[in-house]
């Protein structure tokens, strides 16, 4: 139900001059979040409704839009590694060797 707690680490991480890896995030940093969810008494429908703007770059418009990763996962990269579904551990550890 929540993109907001692992994205609240990163957002924090990258302030602090952190190296992101892998790929941007589906929730952008600025963003409407915190959803109240009710239900219709005569229908029984269930919706939720944002009521908080969250603005994690106020100074960024652009990097407010999308935290795009420093280390990029690509497609060739994937593909290199033959999809092995630990290919963004290993890019993050090469990064790590690399950044160091």
């Amino acid at each position: 139900m929540t993109f907001s707690s692992g994205f609240n680490v990163l957002s924090g991480l990258h302030s602090l001059g952190a190296v992101t890896v892998g790929t941007p995030s589906a929730q952008p940093p600025n963003n409407f979040g915190d959803m109240l969810l009710f239900e219709l008494r005569h229908t029984g429908i269930q919706a939720g409704v944002s009521h908080k703007w969250v603005v994690a770059f106020p100074d960024d418009p652009e990097l407010g839009r999308c935290l795009e990763p420093q280390v990029p996962l690509t497609f060739e990269y994937l593909a290199a590694s033959g999809f092995d579904p630990n290919t963004e551990v290993l890019l993050a550890l090469e990064a790590l060797q690399s950044h160091r």
